[in-house]
């Protein structure tokens, strides 16, 4: 027995070594882009944002740090609950989280600091995640609302939520959806990842690999390969990001899509009585190549949402073309390289997109939360 014990003792320092050895290799030939530590698993957003988190977030071709408060939101400050606070929640995808940049160089936490100039009782909370599509903020506000209170709601709708509210990848969509002849939308919510996957996740070291193992992330990846392209192999749905080409009854379908997603997000908010604004988040097409067919699918949502007007909609296109030509910033002074061929705005991308929104959700602010607040606590000038 004694005999047997050992034996098992050197099996596994000699496994655990293996691996340690095999995991340094491999950062060092084939490094792998790791799940980023602050992110947790969700089965019904895929992921979230963990609280208290300190991370430095770096890439090639930027370093910043990601801090969280209690509720899981990108602050340095708790959420304010005081009686005369007014807290707004601000929701989208790594735009608006403010991906590459420093919080305080992001596009909400400047306008954030202009609101507060006008009124110091606001609080624009984060809840901007990296990725999200139309579906996630419709559920991120479901799970938001009651724990923070929140007396507006905005949504930064990115252009490339489009083609994202396309993606039918388990791993990542939270709804499906299914198109009549009529051109009509239904949509419903589903659970992200696989039973088996959630399971992984919940309970084995699985989620911490991906945040920590890039040997873990290679055979992943190696396996993924081979099942994809092995005999009666299943393509598990589309995943790509980014605007993509929007193109015939792609592009119709994405807007029709979208369209039917916000209106759901905005039934959930008249219900909970809260006022609702859309702000439109350009793609770089828009900016830099008008004439591009892509923007088309971009113009027909957005006259679409004029339309309806189930809530307030805010395109801020033209004074970025405006600020972007009075200032002759190049493209890549804008965007960082790290999409294809662009990715997230960069500082200068960030403070841009501030001021040229800046002063309407200033006024959307003032307007759907002081009425709120006075309702509630009475004349609080």
């Amino acid at each position: 027995m004694q005999n047997l014990l050992a034996s098992l003792v050197i099996l596994g320092i000699s496994v655990l070594l293996s691996l340690l050895t095999a995991e340094w290799i491999t950062r060092a030939v084939e490094p792998q882009q790791l799940v980023s530590r602050y992110l947790v698993a969700d089965g019904e957003l895929g992921n979230v944002v963990r609280p208290h988190q300190d991370v430095v977030e770096e890439s090639e071709l930027y370093k910043y740090t990601v801090r969280t408060n209690e509720a899981g939101l990108r602050a340095d400050e708790p959420v304010d609950h005081n009686a005369e606070a007014a807290r707004v929640l601000a929701l989208g995808d790594s735009f608006t989280f403010g991906w590459g940049v420093e919080r305080e160089d992001s596009f909400l936490a400047r306008v954030d600091r202009h609101i507060s100039d006008l009124d110091p009782h606001v609080q624009l909370l984060n809840g901007g995640v990296g990725a999200y599509s139309s579906g996630h903020v419709y559920k991120s506000l479901q799970r938001r609302v009651d724990p923070l209170a929140p007396c507006s709601v905005i949504y930064f709708l990115n252009s490339n939520d489009l083609t994202d509210n396309l993606i039918t990848a388990i791993d990542y969509r939270v709804t499906s959806y299914r198109s009549s002849t009529n051109g009509s939308v239904q949509l419903t919510d589903e659970k992200v990842y696989s039973p088996t996957k959630r399971f992984l996740f919940t309970y084995t070291p699985y989620g911490w690999l991906n945040q920590h193992s890039h040997l873990f992330l290679l055979v992943k990846r190696v396996v993924k390969s081979a099942l994809a392209s092995g005999p009666g192999s299943a393509v598990n749905g589309e995943l790509s990001f980014g605007a993509g080409a929007l193109k015939g009854k792609r592009a119709n379908l994405a807007v029709a899509v979208t369209v039917a997603h916000i209106d759901r997000i905005a039934a959930f908010a008249e219900e909970r009585d809260l006022p609702l604004a859309i702000v439109w988040v350009p793609a770089w097409t828009e900016i830099y190549r008008p004439d591009d067919p892509a923007n088309r699918a971009y113009r027909s949502l957005k006259a679409t949402l004029v339309r309806r007007a189930t809530s307030a909609f805010h395109d801020p296109l033209e004074t970025m073309q405006e600020l972007v030509t009075q200032a002759n910033v190049d493209l890549f002074d804008l965007y960082f390289r790290d999409g294809d061929p662009v990715g997230h705005f960069t500082v200068r991308g960030n403070e841009l997109y501030a001021s040229a929104v800046g002063d309407w959700v200033g006024g959307f602010v003032s307007t759907s939360c002081r009425a709120r607040r006075e309702a509630t606590h009475g004349d609080l000038s």
